[in-house]
């Protein structure tokens, strides 16, 4: 049996006008409402034209003002390779003294370290002590715009000094005016205004000549019987600064004695024999050793191509040279890779006096 489909029939009671004002009553069906724009006057357009041409000509003409004005930007470095600071040709120094200039040499030396490739000249006058060899000085340093450093103990020359280099225009620089000012008043005595030069002779100096004539003749092993007598023996192979070291302490009055650790050599038995608390060990990169000895090869007119030289033959020493400070663990051993041979004198200096405090202090009263 077919299920009976069911019509769709209008409601009941509706005539066909109705039908129809339904249909025109529908959202859909309504007019949709057209949104023109407002009616300007021809004359309120024309009016408005040559305003906003005349302000498109004051910004065109300020943008070019400012860009004419501006500095040109600065051009791309070329890599990422830092820019080299330029050399400073033109400068010098003039290091004046009535003495040896040592003390003032050092100094400005040592502050020239914080300026690398600045290119400026340093030159010593020395014995200057008196006003006539003083003044020379002086207007040639006015004439070339040199800076003056320099250490005068003679009150009246340094007044002189100070005095002529500020009429000069000069930049003068007392590097030991004031302190020995200071310390006349911290010891409450007057300075004896002496030179260096002229002073006589002290025990500390007779003391750091014997020294350094132990150190000559103790080099590079040449008297094992002196590991005895020395303050500090130096140990350690070929080109790790063991005669610079060794001449840097002696001027501060310290017998020393050094020897070179050579591969498949023993250590003289003067070594074991010597207090083993003064003796230090100096050890190096492979590296930069390997580059030393070549360039010390280049120096002597050799072949860089021998065994002194070859990476295999300086792994080899230093490898010797490990057992051996391994097999005498009281010895300290120091690396002077990169290091200026003073820092490196520090390290020891200030090593030994750490172990003779220790020994100090564990030492029972007497």
């Amino acid at each position: 049996m077919r299920t009976p489909r069911f019509r769709r029939t209008e409601p009941k009671g509706r005539t066909a006008e109705e039908r129809a004002n339904a249909k025109v009553s529908r959202p859909d069906a309504r007019e949709k409402k057209v949104c023109r724009p407002r009616h300007v006057h021809s004359d309120h357009r024309t009016s408005i034209a040559p305003a906003k041409k005349r302000a498109a000509a004051l910004v065109s003409q300020w943008h070019r003002s400012v860009r004419s004005a501006a500095p040109p930007p600065p051009r791309p470095s070329s890599g990422s390779r830092p820019q080299e600071t330029p050399k400073l040709t033109s400068k010098r120094i003039d290091i004046l003294s009535d003495s040896t200039g040592e003390t003032a040499e050092k100094v400005v030396r040592a502050a020239m370290l914080q300026f690398p490739h600045s290119g400026v000249d340093l030159r010593l006058h020395t014995r200057v002590r008196t006003k006539d060899a003083a003044r020379p000085i002086l207007e040639r340093a006015a004439q070339d715009g040199a800076l003056v450093v320099f250490t005068v103990v003679s009150p009246e020359l340094r007044e002189f000094l100070h005095v002529a280099s500020y009429e000069m225009k000069v930049e003068a620089l007392d590097l030991i005016g004031s302190l020995i000012g200071k310390l006349s008043v911290y010891l409450d005595r007057p300075p004896i205004n002496m030179p260096s030069g002229m002073l006589p002779l002290s025990d500390e100096y007779f003391r750091r000549i014997e020294a350094v004539e132990f150190t000559v003749k103790s080099d590079d092993g040449k008297e094992p019987r002196n590991f005895k007598k020395a303050d500090i023996v130096l140990v350690g192979v070929s080109r790790t600064s063991k005669t610079p070291l060794s001449t840097l302490l002696a001027q501060r009055g310290l017998k020393v004695a050094n020897l070179p650790l050579v591969l498949g050599v023993m250590t003289p038995p003067e070594l074991e024999e010597a207090p083993q608390d003064r003796i230090v060990g100096l050890t190096i990169g492979l590296d930069p050793l390997v580059e030393i000895r070549k360039a010390r090869l280049r120096q002597l007119g050799m072949s860089v191509d021998t065994a002194y030289g070859l990476k295999e033959q300086v792994k080899e020493e230093l490898d010797y040279a490990d057992r051996i400070f391994k097999a005498h663990p009281s010895w300290p051993v120091v690396d002077v890779t990169g290091r200026a041979i003073e820092e490196t004198a520090v390290i020891i200096l200030e090593t030994l006096k750490e172990r003779e405090a220790a020994k100090n202090s564990v030492r029972p009263p007497t």
